[in-house]
């Protein structure tokens, strides 16, 4: 009876063994992605451009050169339209960058010239390509992270083994 146990009783230990090596693996993955403080530093580089943007409009508005001065009117309507906070969501901010450098790109590209404000959409555009190709990086690679994984050592652990060292003391 002692060897039937014996068997039993080392099978269980080597699972044992494996199970909590596994979770000791998976409670070394870093939630964190590497991309974050890429995606933060892009972020605080866009939002400078469109503040800069901002105020170099504003500035325009004040001279007394008429096509300037219109220019600078309509921009800056332009800017309040799209009310764009740099502190809105990352990508409901992205988005609207994205619709916003459109506008200047086609729609207001006269008054851009005009401004001579070409650097900043081009800036700009650059910026938040940057941010938008780094979040959608972020998330496929959030996505091919094991979901549950220890979750999953936990439960194996805690409630497979308790389990069977229940059935093991019956025998």
């Amino acid at each position: 009876a002692d060897a039937n146990v014996k068997s039993k009783l080392s099978a269980q230990i080597v699972s044992l063994k494996a199970a909590m090596e596994q979770e000791d693996e998976d409670l070394k993955i870093s939630q964190k992605s590497m991309l974050t403080d890429d995606i933060a530093t892009a972020d605080a580089e866009r939002d400078g451009l469109y503040s800069g943007y901002k105020k170099a409009v504003n500035g325009f508005r004040n001279l007394s050169v008429e096509n300037m001065e219109k220019a600078a009117k309509l921009l800056t309507q332009h800017i309040k339209d799209y009310a764009i906070d740099p502190k809105m969501q990352l990508d409901k901010e992205t988005g609207l960058l994205m619709n916003f450098i459109d506008d200047l790109e086609k729609k207001y590209s006269s008054e851009v010239q005009t401004l001579s404000l070409g650097a900043f959409v081009t800036a700009l555009k650059a910026a938040n390509e940057k941010v938008r190709t780094l979040t959608a990086t972020r998330t496929d690679e959030r996505m091919a992270k094991a979901v549950g994984a220890l979750k999953a050592s936990e439960f194996h652990f805690c409630v497979i083994f308790p389990a069977k060292k229940f059935v093991l003391s019956m025998i």
